[in-house]
């Protein structure tokens, strides 16, 4: 879009609760980490003779941006 990330909710939610003068800001999505890091994990227990049990999908979570 052309609002840029100053329209994204969880950048709002972000901001407000920063120092006024705060000069660089450090977003991460979580649910994206974490999605890589189980992807990452499924495919590194393929080469593990005898392996593992299986590791199921990860839920996106629905809900408000958080603070945390």
């Amino acid at each position: 879009g052309s609002d840029g990330i100053g329209a994204e909710p969880g950048f709002k939610l972000t901001r407000k609760n920063l120092p006024a003068d705060a000069t660089f800001i450090s977003l991460f999505e979580t649910s994206q980490t974490i999605a890589v890091l189980v992807e990452y994990a499924r495919e590194a227990m393929k080469a593990i003779p005898g392996g593992f049990g299986p590791i199921g999908e990860v839920k996106p979570v629905k809900g408000e941006p958080v603070l945390a």
